[in-house]
């Protein structure tokens, strides 16, 4: 039989009553004699005038609940409860009832409240000190199915999953976070959201929550070890009870005890065992679930708590055991003695034992404070379950779903899809499987189950619709993950299962809320999800890198009001890629979005009013991006930078930059600005001017161990910044290196070899060679030169020798040194300047060798392709004599030449990331033109104005000369 939940009552942990009630505990009497036929009923301690007001009423009984003093019944029908006194002298009961036709549900009692659930779900709260005639509804807008309370704090599960709690929280028995002041108003236990709750219960001042996995959460007071987290700390969030593999399916609380029972008919005790109430022949508190070993071998089917005791029944024998303080005589052994192993109380087992087979009848057993009550009463009359659970999917529900679609039925169809696809904690219970022995870390979820349902009920367009409909208006809406749990995982899995299946183009409404759910998870949980991605066959795990990659192209910001979302969906896309390059299941090119080569548009104009997303955080008013404004001379270009720079360092610098050089055009987007970024990372990067050296002539350069400008690196850094924000390339000969460290990468010797190569290859052949003349051929210490500056690189380290065992060590400091320890304050101004502009989230998206192109462009010269996608205005043509005449000339150039002419007709010969292939150069020659008017060039649009020349000396006599002047006019 499957056990029933079975309420009892609390108190305080105090000792036992007096034994003065053996008279009225002894040979307790049945009162089957005065009840209806089939209903039987006995008291432990056998109260004659409440057994007298109970008589001809058990068979009509709903529910009976024990707490201090008191014993509330519901009758069958729900239309009111009769609230008895256990003591002092039997008077009329009190009857409550709820307004109109109403039906009550269920009850719970503590110390001072009696909780009130009503057949439709509502909450009532029953106060026995104020005794209120018109009962406070507690969540109106909540359905709720399970209530239970503790001396004198509440808990309440929704029919969505979500658990609720108010009261005292002394102990942190709300599970809310803090321990102190009452809390009058439910709030949600934020920890257990996502948690499929399948039953609760709370003790004196602690609470437990039983999943539908089987997992167990406990919080509140903790002195006897009562919530069995193996210490006596109390706490005040829900804590999981590790290292019990037992499959739980019920658990109850006594006042600082509580007991479980699993699947399989055992017991388990744990908390205040002063007693004998933990049945472990000992008086000892336990601070783990321990089995209770009396009782192993039967198959207990039911379990009940009063505040020291516990009660056992065990079906198939007929019997129920009972143990703990019996100073009331609540544990029917006819006397009234504490027990600490569990022992038949004294009723007529025989008869019991034939209720599973022939009586058609079934024990329930109450206890509460010091009472023990058992109703043995017909099956039929239904005494309440207690356990409601939440609602779930099964084969059998899709299968109803798909026939209603179109009747009149549909409509409530409609709503429990709703309830179901809105909840996270009913989407997870309904597709739990049974975890193996091997598993430890994994989510209990039957994945494939769920693929195939949500395959099924996606195939009918108003199902997914519905589903779609509150996975973005509830589900999503609402998904911030508060719990510390892995079981609260659950739904993250399984909405990606939903989202692949459906292959929706609502990228808006469903894929971007998963993605900055998966954005707000621990690193812990993030591991979780990313061993889930690598399990997934190679068509789904590709399906989801393609979702992901077509979200992020919807989304490119057009305006500062997506930026958050392409920056989540890149870091989603970014733990795609780490899973991948583990699990090698597709190649690296799969992650290419080549659609962003168009999206990202280097030369825009500012009044299209895009920006790049790496550069920006934070949002505007407006599609137009705010501007500041820097008006510089050509002959004190850098001062008059840096001095106008040093009134903004406090300021926001993600802004429109326009430029304006002193006696020439006005402010300019285009042109003006990018030969502004081409001088002055020329001047500030030649070795002259000091702020970086060049290990050897062909070299990268880098910052120096001594920096004369120390203030000017933050400046520099923001240049750098800006030239990005601005869509410039920008050529700053920085190697590699630089790009690591912005994204929080270790330099390697490879890197030491594109900063000085010489240098680099000695150090690789150090590595190399494994002779046993090492020492003579290499005679080098711990002690380098660099940047003429002579440095040990360990304590005394002019005097240790390198050799075979530690010259790893050798090179690992000496490129550490090189790229870190040496360049420490210098590098950190850059970095700091570099990123008061540009944001670090989305630049650390990039690989170092993506954000160097990004950065300073490529050299990828297709100079047949950028012949190939010219354009031509004004009378001229492919065809035209001018215009072959104009590629044949320029085909002959050397390639330092045609890098100048880059230079002439846009301001740089660094190419964006999309290189020439997508570069355009727009030919036209105004009619006043003649033979003798130079070429001319508008770098903004890239624009060549050519004069119809007519002879091939005199183009390449005027390409020459505009190489050599190497600028058009913006």
């Amino acid at each position: 039989m499957a056990p029933k939940p079975r309420r009892r009552a609390q108190d305080n942990e105090r000792p036992a009553p007096s034994q003065d009630a053996t008279a009225r505990c002894c040979a307790p009497r049945s009162t089957a004699s005065s009840l209806p036929q089939g209903a039987q009923l006995w008291l432990f301690p056998d109260l004659g005038g409440l057994r007298r007001a109970l008589a001809g009423r058990c068979g009509e009984t709903r529910q009976m609940s024990c707490a201090r003093g008191r014993l509330a019944v519901l009758a069958r029908g729900g239309a009111g409860v009769q609230l008895h006194l256990l003591r002092g002298v039997a008077g009329k009961p009190d009857n409550i009832k709820l307004e109109g036709k109403m039906k009550i549900y269920s009850v719970d009692q503590g110390a001072e409240q009696m909780l009130i659930l009503s057949s439709d779900g509502k909450l009532f709260e029953y106060n026995y000190r104020i005794k209120p005639t018109k009962l406070p509804c507690v969540l109106q807008e909540k359905i709720i199915i399970q209530v239970a309370c503790g001396d004198y704090h509440s808990l309440a599960l929704s029919k969505g999953g979500e658990l609720l709690a108010w009261g005292q929280n002394s102990h942190g028995q709300l599970g809310v976070g803090g321990i102190g002041h009452s809390i009058s108003t439910p709030q949600t236990v934020v920890h257990l959201t996502g948690v499929p709750v399948a039953q609760i219960s709370a003790g004196e001042a602690h609470s437990m929550a039983l999943s539908i996995s089987g997992n167990i959460y406990s919080w509140g007071r903790n002195d006897l070890g009562q919530l069995g987290l193996g210490h006596t700390d109390s706490k005040d969030f829900p804590s999981l009870i590790e290292e019990l593999d037992k499959e739980v399916e019920f658990l109850t609380c006594g006042g600082s005890h509580t007991v479980l029972l699993t699947k399989d008919g055992r017991v388990f005790t744990f908390g205040a065992g002063k007693y004998g109430q933990l049945g472990h022949d000992s008086t000892q508190n336990e601070l783990r679930p321990r089995l209770v070993t009396a009782l192993f071998g039967n198959r207990v089917t039911q379990i009940a708590c009063g505040r020291y005791h516990t009660l056992a029944y065990v079906s198939d024998l007929g019997k129920v055991f009972s143990f703990g303080c019996g100073s009331e005589g609540q544990l029917g052994n006819g006397g009234t003695h504490n027990q600490l192993i569990p022992l038949p109380m004294k009723l007529p087992s025989e008869e019991l034992r034939l209720e599973n087979h022939t009586s058609g009848k079934e024990l329930i057993m109450i206890a509460g404070e010091n009472q023990s009550i058992l109703l043995w009463m017909k099956k039929e009359n239904a005494y309440v379950n207690l356990r409601r659970n939440i609602p779930t999917l099964n084969e059998k529900t899709v299968k109803r779903w798909n026939a209603n679609v179109g009747t009149k039925q549909w409509q409530n169809t409609k709503r429990e899809i709703k309830e179901i696809f809105s909840s996270p904690a009913c989407l997870t219970g309904s597709f739990l499987r049974k975890r193996t022995a091997a598993e430890t870390k994994s989510i209990d979820l039957d994945l494939n189950k769920a693929r195939d349902f949500f395959k099924t009920l996606t195939q009918k367009d108003c199902i997914a619709n519905t589903i779609t409909t509150s996975l973005r208006k509830n589900l999503l809406t609402n998904l911030l993950l508060h719990s510390p749990h892995q079981e609260a995982l659950g739904v993250f899995l399984l909405l990606l299962e939903c989202l692949v299946i459906q292959e929706s183009d609502s990228w808006d409404s469903l894929v971007i809320p998963f993605a900055e759910a998966v954005y707000k998870i621990s690193n812990e949980f993030s591991e979780i999800l990313e061993t889930y991605w690598a399990s997934l066959e190679e068509s789904a795990f590709g399906k989801l890198v393609q979702m992901v990659k077509r979200a992020i192209v919807s989304c490119w910001p057009q305006n500062a009001g997506r930026l958050f979302h392409t920056k989540v969906l890149l870091e989603m896309l970014k733990k795609l890629h780490r899973v991948n390059q583990t699990k090698y299941k597709l190649p690296e090119n799969i992650f290419n979005i080549n659609e962003l080569t168009y999206l990202l548009d280097f030369d825009a104009e500012a009044s299209e009013g895009r920006f790049m997303p790496f550069a920006v955080q934070g949002g505007f008013e407006s599609s137009l991006l705010p501007t500041f404004n820097l008006e510089v001379r050509r002959s004190n270009l850098v001062e008059d930078v840096f001095n106008q720079l040093n009134r903004f360092e406090t300021e926001n610098l993600r802004k429109e930059l326009l430029v304006s050089f002193s006696g020439e055009i006005g402010y300019d987007f285009g042109g003006v600005r990018t030969e502004f970024f081409q001088c002055i990372f020329e001047e500030m990067t030649q070795p002259e001017y000091g702020m970086f050296i060049y290990p050897e002539e062909t070299s990268n350069m880098w910052f120096p161990v001594r920096p004369k400008f120390e203030k000017r690196y933050f400046l520099f850094g923001v240049l750098c910044g800006l030239s990005l924000y601005n869509f410039n390339v920008a050529n700053i000969p920085f190697p590699l290196a630089l790009f690591k460290k912005l994204l929080n990468q270790t330099p390697s010797l490879e890197d030491l070899k594109e900063l000085s190569p010489v240098l680099g290859k000695c150090l690789q052949m150090l590595l190399d060679h494994e002779g046993d003349d090492f020492a003579e051929v290499f005679y080098i210490h711990f002690h380098i030169n660099w940047d003429q500056n002579y440095i040990e690189l360990i304590p005394n380290g002019r005097r240790i020798m390198v050799d075979h065992t530690n010259k790893r060590d050798y090179v690992s400091k000496y490129v550490d040194y090189i790229f870190n320890t040496s360049v420490k304050e210098a590098y950190e101004e850059f970095h700091r300047g570099f990123y008061r502009v540009c944001d670090k989230d989305i630049i650390e998206i990039f690989h170092p060798e993506e954000l160097r192109e990004v950065i300073i462009g490529n050299a990828d010269y297709d100079w047949e392709a950028f012949e190939k996608n010219a354009h031509y205005e004004q009378g001229y043509s492919r065809s035209h004599p001018t215009i072959i005449m104009f590629w044949e000339a320029l085909h002959k150039l050397t390639l330092e030449e045609k890098k100048k002419f880059l230079v002439f007709l846009t301001g740089s010969d660094r190419l964006p990331i999309k290189g020439l292939r997508n570069m355009k150069i727009t030919f036209y020659c105004p009619e006043i033109f003649n033979e003798n008017t130079p070429m001319r060039a508008q770098t903004c649009f890239s624009t060549l104005i050519l004069p119809k020349y007519s002879t091939m000396g005199r183009m390449e006599e005027a390409l020459q000369l505009a190489i050599k002047h190497e600028r058009g006019f913006g």
